[in-house]
């Protein structure tokens, strides 16, 4: 149902918030997840009890009284886990979530730096989330030239901004984040995803483009 359609339009949101009171934990789980990632505003306190988290085996029970422990545990993970739980923290706009949340900041994974980011939105935390989002959208405008002193070619420009198009799909999220934060980012997110697609449009890998 939702993967290949991210439009919020009202019919599209309506369908999903149905499917967010599915008994299936997985049905219900997929639909909630698809309303976080198209930026449609979620109340904590109208998540069912018992949904699937960021994928399917993580089953999440809100009335589970060690809940948020288990979250801040797993947020301590150096792998993906990490912002699996930052995704579930940032549902439950738990505020008392937020240090952690910041520590993800500087995660070494990209998908935990932002899931943190968004995560820190829904718990209140704007600006360590605008902070975070603005590194991530960072392409930089000049880099050394050739040896011979001539200009880099269009390749090397690329290859210059390789750490970044390893990445392009978290680098336009970060982009649309800063759009959606506010008139004061907006131009920038803006300026930055034109930046972006202008270095894709020079690749010749495959799934550049689609990126």
């Amino acid at each position: 149902v939702g993967y290949f359609y991210s439009s919020p339009d009202e019919e599209y949101v309506s369908f999903l918030k149905r499917m967010a009171n599915d008994p299936s934990p997985e049905v219900c789980g997929a639909a909630i997840k698809k309303l976080y990632d198209m930026w449609v505003p979620l109340k904590s306190e109208d998540l069912p009890r018992k949904f699937s988290g960021y994928h399917q085996r993580q089953l999440i029970d809100k009335a589970d009284p060690g809940l948020v422990h288990q979250l801040q545990q797993a947020s301590k993970s150096p792998s993906a886990s990490a912002g699996y739980a930052a995704y579930v923290m940032g549902l439950l706009k738990n505020r008392n979530a937020i240090p952690h949340l910041r520590q993800l900041t500087d995660h070494a994974n990209v998908f935990v730096r932002y899931a943190a980011a968004r995560a820190l939105v829904e718990c209140g935390d704007r600006e360590t989330a605008l902070e975070t989002f603005d590194r991530m959208s960072q392409l930089e405008n000049s880099g050394p030239k050739r040896s011979d002193g001539t200009a880099n070619s269009p390749k090397d420009e690329l290859r210059r901004a390789g750490n970044l198009v390893q990445h392009p799909f978290y680098v336009a999220g970060a982009c649309n984040a800063l759009v959606r934060l506010g008139p004061g980012s907006r131009r920038r997110g803006l300026e930055r995803l034109a930046e972006l697609y202008h270095v894709l449009e020079m690749s010749s890998g495959a799934n550049d483009r689609s990126n």
